[in-house]
Order: structure tokens, then C-alpha cells, then sequence
């Protein structure tokens, strides 16, 4: 009985040294793994939107906030600090988490007004097409949508219609932009509810207002289709030559 219990101390004592060594072992390669690690990647604070910021807004410091990136991963025209961006315009759309960089902004001075969001040698207009009336009243066109304008007028050979401007981006409808915050931002017509704005060069604005006059059309492209293909102008010969319509008697 006593060589039993000389023999199970002697198996107490190697699970000891045992489980010693282990210990030791595994402190050991934790520590050679800590003073082994990659050095830190350095980082670079930038700003970004704390929330969803409309466009042609004057930002507020609640809608922004500063995070740390990898260097490497900032581009060079990221701001990173909210003094340079606090009481900017924005001149695009910002979403929440997205990165605000410099070309997104314009210094107003804190004040807001559609001035500000116009690129030089561009220009403001606004155009009631009658024909459109309908479709623009009935809320399918937004900002930021991109339409064709159309005009239905006669020709040598009869009415006819065609294609004038094409994958032109709205501006505004009805006479008011985005929400704005701050000093609201809109236009007043006695036709609120019909009209367009669009941003264009002069020569073009004269185009438009042109084409207003004629009653001028316009269609809503798909989203995300630049396409402009070649298309046709439409008169009387082509109807008949394309579903045998009858000319009329002259």
C-alpha cells in the first residue's frame, strides 16, 4: 500500500512539471508572437457624412464626423477636418459614411441659394413644356432624372416630330430642388406644379426656351442609359412608309 502511494506521488509530481512546462511553452509563444507583429498602418483622419446630406445644402457640424483610414486608402482631395467643411455648399448628394471631399463643396459663406450650385458658363432655366404638363404634374419626372425633349411642329411636308435635346438631366421640378437645410431653396411659378429647371450653357437655354414655345415634349429615359442613338425624324411619309397609313388628300 505504501509502494502505491510512493508511485502516485511520483505521477502527481511529473503532471506537475509537466503542466509547468506547458505553461511556459505557451507564454513563451505568446510573447514571441506580440514582439514579432507588423508595426501599426498608419492612418490619416477624414471626415465623412454622419447622416444623408442633400444636395445644395449648407453642412451643419451634426452632419459630419472625423474617422481614421489607412493612409494609403485617402485620396488626395479628402478633407480632414470639419472646419473646412462646416458651412460649405454641397454640390452633389451625400450619403451617410460617405468620404467629403473638396470638389464636393463650395465656400458660400454660409449662405444657400441655387447661384452656388451652378458650374461657370452654365445657366439656370426654366421651361413650362405644355405638352409635358401632364407627366410632370403627375410626379414621374425628379431631380436628377434624364429626360429627351421632343417637338411636334409642321414641316414642308406636314407636322412632323422629332428629337432635339437629348439625356438631359433635370435640374429641378416643379419649381423646387431637393430639401435643402437651413434658408429653403426654390423657385415660384404660377405653373409650380409643371415646370423644369435645367442647367445648361447659355446658347442652350435659348434652345429650350425655343422649344417652350413650340410646346415642346419630353420623355423619361431608364435610369442609367446614356444611349443616345440615331433616331428618325417623324412625318407623314414615314408613317405611311412604315404602317401604310394613307397621305392625306391635298
Amino acid at each position: 500500500m505504501l509502494a502505491a502511494r510512493r508511485r502516485s506521488g511520483y505521477v502527481m509530481i511529473a503532471l506537475g512539471v509537466f503542466l509547468g512546462v506547458l505553461g511556459f511553452f505557451v507564454t513563451f509563444v505568446f510573447a514571441l508572437r506580440a514582439t514579432t507583429r507588423p508595426a501599426d498602418i498608419p492612418t490619416q483622419p477624414v471626415v465623412v457624412a454622419a447622416t444623408d446630406i442633400p444636395e445644395r445644402t449648407v453642412v451643419q457640424p451634426n452632419q459630419v464626423r472625423v474617422i481614421d483610414l489607412p493612409a494609403d486608402r485617402v485620396p488626395p482631395t479628402a478633407v480632414g477636418s470639419p472646419a473646412d467643411v462646416v458651412g460649405k455648399f454641397t454640390l452633389s448628394r451625400l450619403y451617410a459614411g460617405q468620404l467629403v471631399v473638396r470638389e464636393g463643396l463650395a465656400d458660400t459663406g454660409g449662405n444657400a441659394g441655387l447661384a452656388f450650385a451652378i458650374p461657370p458658363g452654365k445657366v439656370l432655366v426654366t421651361v413650362n413644356f405644355a405638352s409635358a404638363a401632364n407627366t410632370v404634374a403627375s410626379g414621374a419626372v425628379r431631380p436628377g432624372d434624364r429626360v429627351d425633349i421632343i417637338v411636334y411642329t409642321e414641316g414642308a411636308n406636314g407636322k412632323q416630330a422629332a428629337a432635339t435635346f437629348r439625356n438631359l438631366e433635370v435640374f429641378s421640378v416643379g419649381g423646387r430642388t431637393s430639401p435643402v437645410s437651413g434658408p429653403a431653396v426654390q423657385t415660384q411659378s404660377p405653373q409650380a406644379a409643371t415646370v423644369l429647371q435645367f442647367v445648361v450653357s447659355p446658347q442652350e437655354a435659348l434652345e429650350l426656351k425655343f422649344l417652350e414655345g413650340l410646346g415642346a415634349d419630353l420623355v423619361l429615359r431608364a435610369a442609367g442609359d446614356p444611349a443616345t442613338p440615331p433616331l428618325q425624324v417623324v412625318d407623314v411619309d414615314y408613317m405611311a412608309a412604315k404602317y401604310g397609313l394613307e397621305r392625306p388628300r391635298r
